[in-house]
């Protein structure tokens, strides 16, 4: 499995959301997890310039911008 079929795999979970996080900027991004491809296309361009960490949980519940910092971030 290459890294584009991975993201494939998120559009088996109906009607949820992806979250991708963008590091330092404290940034999110939010996918339909039928929207596999705009995912990946997202990813590959914000991880040319920094960290991305992306949601193993699909959720229904949107997550703010700056949710899940550590105890120590402002």
């Amino acid at each position: 499995m290459n890294d584009r079929e991975s993201y494939e795999l998120f559009s088996r979970c109906a009607d949820g959301t992806i979250t991708i996080t963008a590091l330092p900027e404290k940034k999110n991004y939010r996918y339909h997890t039928t929207d596999a491809k705009g995912m990946y296309r997202k990813v590959v361009e914000l991880g040319k310039d920094t960290n991305v960490y992306i949601s193993v949980n699909p959720c229904v519940d949107d997550l703010p911008d700056g949710a899940g910092k550590g105890s120590d971030q402002p």
